[in-house]
């Protein structure tokens, strides 16, 4: 039986986002102000209230749409960021009917299946913001597509904490947990719009077809978005990785930080 597609998806999205989440978390403690009294005040008649106007509701969810150079820009409401992919790429849903599907496609028997389980209930649903895959076929192989995937992890810790120091802790926990993190810890930078922005390339194994691991290749790019950490990872296989990282690594001059 083959493996969903999807599953190289969740496998990904849930070991950043247990690494992101797990070993930061608790660093900083916001202390308890002091209470200080104040003067009574002399008590004021309310002044007349005035009918406000109804105000149009803000949009929400991932906005994706076609620019007229092919590429795709999409904007995610909720956590106030936006960013392009050229035309080599295609958004798709991914719905909870596909993360069931992932789960259908490993016997109940299977070894790996409790694992993955594990991993879909530490994974948010909503963290999954896009998902694209390559257009060209050549990056299919069997069941496995190249792809790209956008993941939003929230927690008010990340406002006060610097950029580098997150990507430090998640490289750390990666590799902790068997993931070969490549290279050395390369800092971070400002994009043409002027957002900090990390990255971090690793090695890890996944669930193939018909049983058994296939290597993976990935490569995440991180940002922050006030109290949300933003994940743009590649996913593809280790063969492909040098092809496609010119169509990957483009993505971080376009990102921008939008709304309150």
């Amino acid at each position: 039986m083959k493996s969903h597609p999807a599953l190289w998806i969740i496998v990904t999205v849930a070991c950043l986002a247990s690494s992101a989440c797990g070993p930061i978390q608790g660093l900083f403690a916001t202390a308890t102000p002091t209470a200080t009294s104040t003067p009574t005040s002399t008590p004021t008649p309310p002044p007349t209230s005035t009918p406000l106007p109804t105000s149009t509701p803000l949009p929400t969810g991932v906005h994706s749409e076609t620019l007229a150079d092919g590429s795709t820009r999409s904007v995610d409401y909720d956590h106030n960021y936006e960013f392009a992919l050229s035309d080599a790429w295609v958004v798709v849903p991914l719905t909870a009917e596909d993360i069931a599907g992932a789960m259908e496609s490993l016997p109940a028997d299977d070894p790996r299946r409790a694992d993955v389980m594990q991993l879909i209930e530490q994974l948010d649903p909503e963290s999954i913001r896009v998902v694209a895959f390559h257009t060209d076929p050549k990056y299919f192989a069997g069941d496995f597509a190249s792809n790209v995937t956008v993941t939003v992890v929230q927690d008010d810790v990340f406002e006060s904490l610097p950029l580098n120091l997150i990507l430090s802790a998640v490289r750390d926990v990666l590799a902790q947990g068997g993931v070969d993190v490549i290279g050395e810890a390369a800092g971070t930078s400002d994009n043409a719009n002027g957002v900090e922005v990390g990255a971090i390339e690793f090695m890890q194994t996944l669930a193939a077809a018909q049983g058994g691991t296939q290597q993976a290749y990935s490569k995440t790019i991180i940002f922050k978005s006030g109290s949300k950490l933003v994940e743009i990872t590649l996913v593809t296989l280790p063969q492909f990785s040098e092809e496609l990282l010119p169509a990957f690594d483009p993505i971080a001059d376009t990102i921008k930080i939008s709304g309150p």
